[in-house]
């Protein structure tokens, strides 16, 4: 169990980081933000709203007391990063890989914590 509990941590702490560093982008550079939600067709009102919910869904997934906050939180960044993707992709402007290689890490995170889980351990 003690690998299971590392490969756990290994891919939410990668997970999680790449989600801070595009929140963070949101609020400290904001009008770079901005311009790139205006170029795939997205509202610029929607920025700081996103940052917001990435920030704290984050938290939801590394906090402890709520497993059900835990898997809308796995949920929302699912549809966060398929629909980054998308746009992406649909922009054809050639940054579609890195919400997909998000998105894998947040699976293998979400696959381990389910383990953990299954076998009746916390991830602490």
């Amino acid at each position: 169990m003690k690998k299971t509990k590392i490969f756990y941590w290994i891919f939410t702490i990668l997970f999680s980081l790449s989600i801070l560093a595009g929140a963070f982008l949101y609020f400290f550079q904001h009008n770079y933000a901005v311009q790139n939600f205006e170029r795939l067709g997205f509202p610029s009102y929607l920025v700081y709203p996103l940052g917001t919910s990435k920030v704290l869904g984050i938290i939801s997934i590394l906090q402890k007391k709520s497993p059900i906050l835990k898997n809308w939180a796995y949920a929302g960044f699912t549809l966060n990063l398929a629909l980054a993707f998308l746009a992406h992709f649909m922009a054809n402007d050639g940054e579609s890989f890195g919400p997909i290689f998000v998105l894998v890490l947040m699976f293998l995170s979400y696959f381990f914590n389910f383990k953990l889980e299954k076998d009746g351990e916390e991830s602490l």
